[in-house]
């Protein structure tokens, strides 16, 4: 028997917190989606299910992510900006540095949008994230 072999326990997580929001039996470890835990049949639980984060928990999780995807545009933008700025960017920079700043304006206007702060909306970035 393997790691993936184990029968047991989804665990939901509260968004932005080790919250526990709810534990879903029947899963095998295996087939447990990116994003949610696991605990094995027979094995204790990481404790009881925890009451949901408070407003003011939601909020600083939401702005943290926020702040993160802004500095990450950021960081892919200013070589883009500066490459222009001096005439030395080719076509496909200057398409993506249009693409990036659209995506940072779209994550700062995440927080004007339903599902905020309790579950946001993030954009699609131009390319994947690292």
């Amino acid at each position: 028997m393997n790691g993936d072999d184990l029968y047991g326990y989804l665990v939901e997580y509260w968004p932005g917190t080790q919250n526990i929001k709810n534990l879903t039996y029947g899963y095998w470890k295996k087939d447990i989606p990116e994003g949610f835990g696991f605990v094995a049949e027979g094995e204790p639980f990481p404790g009881a299910v925890d009451a949901p984060p408070t407003p003011t928990q939601l909020l600083a999780a939401a702005r943290a992510e926020r702040d993160r995807l802004l500095t990450y545009a950021t960081l892919r933008i200013n070589p883009l900006q500066y490459a222009a700025d001096l005439d030395e960017a080719s076509d496909e920079d200057l398409a993506l540095l249009k693409l990036w700043k659209k995506y940072s304006s779209a994550v700062n206007k995440t927080e004007t949008k339903p599902g905020w702060p309790e579950s946001p909306q993030w954009p699609d970035p131009p390319v994947p994230l690292e």
